[in-house]
């Protein structure tokens, strides 16, 4: 077989937000087993936005790497873009997992959208395993529409995403689980009666707006605030562990996780994580984990850490729904004293039911992956 270029979009492999770069490397490393199991040579291209000097790279005798940066500011960057998008056999498509939306705005949507409509016209848009909605707006719709039926092939992440697939653009698609099941890490020694906590900047500063974009009924900062000092009084060791660090924006973890550890002395914060490699093997560590960043909750989960996602969005209820699994704290129709009594009974009433739920769901999300592997093998194959 000759070697097959395949090219990436919406991956990110050195964005602040690690739940970005836990989707691009576990999808990678899955291309990775295939081409081994396979005998297939890839030239693999990564399309990116965002500066990637801290790249890890794949050497093997099977994938050559080129990372391919662009401007959505720079119309000669974008020329660039598509040239070397119309080179590609494949073109994998992620939108981030979660962005194929409106609910992060039009701007957002629509800059995304741009290159599928190239991969379209000019290769095989594959579009990987994501959330599909909300879209609020007929144009948004619109959008999605024309690209779910460009396609050449749809994978959903979730039950409710496909169904929302197949309610706008007639179109089916594969549903499986999120990728970043699949990335690899360091297990660490368990430490008992250590809960991770990771507070999210974004909903800390109540979204982009910063005036409760997802409209959530919890009073987030309270939540997070009562939920440590009650587990501090409890004699629970609590870690807070940032998923986006160094961002510029209202969706920092860092800066807020580090203020918040100032002010509450018998908190650790964790290191400062250079990839979600890194951030994954330090949860691995915990006892428990309460996350809303839904990459950071999965990273917990795959690693056999018993997890309460904190919701803000439909993604979470679909991912985890899918799975099987019901212990979501959804921001968005609890109250704040309803979601913390929720979290703590789950995290002082650890039991054999609670923990074979997990382990269940944990083996459907890896059966999942393997379904999904199987399905991207015998496409590149064909």
């Amino acid at each position: 077989m000759n070697r097959l270029t395949i090219g990436l979009l919406g991956l990110t492999f050195c964005s602040p937000n690690l739940g970005c770069g836990a989707l691009a490397y576990s999808f990678r490393n899955i291309l990775v087993k295939i081409a081994r199991e396979n005998n297939i040579k890839m030239n693999i291209k990564i399309f990116t936005n965002v500066d990637s000097n801290n790249y890890i790279y794949e050497s093997n005798n099977y994938i050559t790497e080129n990372i391919e940066r662009f401007s959505f500011r720079k119309p000669g960057s974008i020329s660039a873009l598509y040239k070397e998008i119309s080179s590609c056999d494949y073109v994998f498509d992620f939108t981030e997992g979660d962005s194929f939306t409106d609910l992060y705005g039009m701007k957002r949507l629509i800059l995304t959208s741009l290159p599928k409509f190239k991969a379209i016209k000019t290769s095989r848009l594959i579009l990987g395993p994501q959330t599909y909605g909300p879209f609020a707006l007929n144009l948004s719709r619109l959008l999605a529409r024309r690209i779910m039926k460009g396609a050449d092939k749809l994978y959903a992440r979730d039950q409710e995403s496909s169904e929302l697939v197949r309610k706008i653009s007639g179109c089916n698609s594969f549903t499986t689980t999120d990728v970043a099941f699949a990335l690899p890490y360091e297990k660490k020694r368990r430490i008992d009666n250590a809960v991770g906590i990771n507070i999210s900047g974004l909903l800390w500063n109540g979204g982009y707006t910063q005036a409760n974009q997802f409209g959530l009924k919890v009073d987030y900062r309270k939540y997070c605030e009562a939920l440590t000092d009650r587990l501090i009084e409890n004699g629970y060791e609590v870690h807070i562990i940032p998923h986006v660090i160094g961002s510029d924006g209202p969706d920092e973890d860092y800066r807020v996780s580090e203020d918040f550890c100032r002010r509450k002395n018998n908190c650790i914060l964790s290191p400062h994580f250079t990839s979600p490699m890194q951030a994954k093997s330090y949860i691995s560590g915990m006892s428990f984990f309460v996350g809303a960043r839904m990459h950071a909750t999965i990273g917990a989960f795959s690693s056999g850490v018993i997890t309460v996602p904190f919701a803000y969005s439909k993604k979470f209820a679909g991912l985890f729904g899918t799975l099987d699994y019901p212990y979501v704290v959804d921001g968005r129709k609890l109250s704040t004293e309803d979601a913390l009594a929720i979290t703590l009974d789950l995290i002082e009433k650890q039991n054999n039911e609670l923990h074979d739920i997990q382990k269940e769901s944990l083996r459907r999300a890896k059966s999942e992956l393997d379904e999904f592997s199987c399905s991207i093998a015998e496409l590149l194959l064909k």
